[in-house]
């Protein structure tokens, strides 16, 4: 019966001691989890900056264009305007987010866009 008993001890010795090794690579998991989510966290932070950065520089140049636009033809200056805006918002909705604003400033002569 001792001999049971001492086979039992060391039996329920080993499943703690692999009871605490899984404990601490589910703590590890868990750290290296919570690291990769902060990067993800801070990646999409940048990415959202950037393209707010974009679209801000993409709005100054609109304005820019507008004016312009405006200067070189004041009668038609609304529809001048609304079309300028217009072909900002589809090139933002699109891949070749520039490509509108770069005609406009072709038709106004700036061939050293960007």
């Amino acid at each position: 019966m001792r001999k049971k008993i001492e086979m039992s001890t060391e039996r329920i010795h080993i499943a703690k001691q692999k009871e605490e090794q899984a404990r601490k690579i589910w703590e590890a998991a868990l750290k290296a989890l919570n690291d990769e989510e902060a990067l993800k966290q801070k990646l999409c932070e940048d990415l959202k900056n950037l393209v707010q950065e974009s679209s801000n520089s993409q709005f100054a140049r609109l304005e820019e264009l507008k004016r312009r636009l405006e200067a070189l033809n004041p009668s038609r200056a609304s529809a001048l305007s609304s079309y300028v805006s217009f072909l900002f918002i589809l090139s933002y909705y699109t891949t070749s987010s520039s490509c509108s604003i770069r005609y406009l400033y072709r038709v106004l002569g700036e061939d050293n866009f960007l």
